[in-house]
């Protein structure tokens, strides 16, 4: 009887076990390791940018002893990973400015300094470079689909870009409010749109189904200083204050359009934040003065991962992208490093 009561009891413990490491993994699984599985020399690699678009990768780049300017460019095929093929090699014609930043959407690339009025326009496709003059000093940018949504001097610009080279001007706010000298974000998801100005030290969410007549939802005044990425998901707001910040943060926010930002979790990070990236439940941050990478999980950021690469000596990580749990990072006096997700 006893024996029977027994193994009863830790029938019941061991199934309990199972079902609260299932509901557990279920709501957090946990990450495996990346490991390096490619890689792509470019041996006098100074500086650069990755762009990926289905089984193709492009970098523009230029290398040690080059002048400051972006002037090269390789395109790859990814299609399988682990042996990359090198299609093309080319040169940018006029060249780029290597201190801008960019955003790009599939063939389209587009590079601008903060605070100043000109975007170049890159056709990945063609290498063709092309300059779209504007009468305000562009802040922050970000494109969806063929529209291109800046921060400016101006407020609130909405451009279509079907055509490049000669962008439409949908929407201007022609604010009289001076925007210049403040860090500003722009994120844009669906038919909404999040910006915040540091320097005014206001944040707003814009209703933007019809491009041509957005509304405004609701504005607000956040208590975050210096945003410099920020990212709409399905449900939720991420951004990331990074550049003159004593604590470095990263900010998940509710995406729920109020007038003040509800933070749901910060995470205080102890080195600067030079690139962010969302791919389905995961996070993913880059600093390349530290050379590394933090993958952090979308609704806890306590489950997290770094990635350094050790035996490179001493490397810099300059620019990376996201595809399918793969991370293709561009490393300055290497190349470009794959890192795949071991298998748990």
């Amino acid at each position: 009887m006893k024996t029977t009561k027994l193994s009863f009891y830790l029938f019941v413990t061991v199934v309990c076990f199972i079902l609260i490491t299932s509901i557990c993994s279920y709501e957090h699984p946990e990450f495996s390791e990346y490991e390096l599985v490619g890689s792509m020399l470019i041996k006098e690699l100074e500086h650069g940018h990755i762009f990926l678009n289905n089984d193709l990768l492009t970098v523009v780049y230029r290398n040690r002893g080059d002048d400051a300017y972006l002037s090269r460019m390789r395109v790859y095929d990814i299609s399988n990973p682990l042996q990359p093929k090198l299609i093309r090699i080319g040169n940018l014609v006029p060249e780029i400015d290597w201190a801008m930043h960019v955003v790009y959407s599939k063939t389209q690339a587009f590079f601008y300094k903060k605070h100043w009025q000109d975007i170049e326009y890159l056709d990945l496709e063609t290498s063709e470079i092309t300059e779209i003059n504007t009468e305000y000093s562009v802040s922050a940018l970000t494109i969806l689909d063929s529209l291109l949504y800046l921060n400016t001097s101006s407020g609130l610009v909405i451009l279509d870009i079907t055509d490049p080279v000669n962008p439409i001007e949908l929407y201007n706010e022609n604010d009289t409010v001076s925007y210049y000298g403040g860090y500003s974000v722009i994120a844009v998801a669906d038919t909404v749109l999040f910006e915040l100005t540091n320097y005014l030290h206001r944040f707003r969410w814009w209703n933007i189904k019809t491009p041509q007549a957005p509304s405004l939802i609701s504005e607000g005044h956040p208590y975050i200083d210096a945003p410099s990425y920020s990212i709409i998901t399905n449900n939720y707001l991420l951004i990331a204050a990074s550049e003159y910040v004593f604590d470095p943060c990263l900010y998940r926010c509710k995406r729920d359009y109020a007038d003040t930002l509800t933070i749901e979790e910060t995470q205080v990070l102890d080195y600067g934040i030079d690139g962010l990236a969302v791919s389905n439940t995961s996070v993913y941050l880059m600093n390349r003065y530290h050379s590394e990478l933090t993958v952090l999980q979308l609704d806890d950021f306590s489950q997290q991962l770094h990635i350094r690469p050790i035996a490179l000596g001493n490397p810099s990580y300059i620019s990376f992208g996201v595809c399918d749990h793969r991370i293709f990072v561009l490393c300055r006096g290497y190349g470009i490093l794959v890192y795949e997700r071991s298998t748990p």
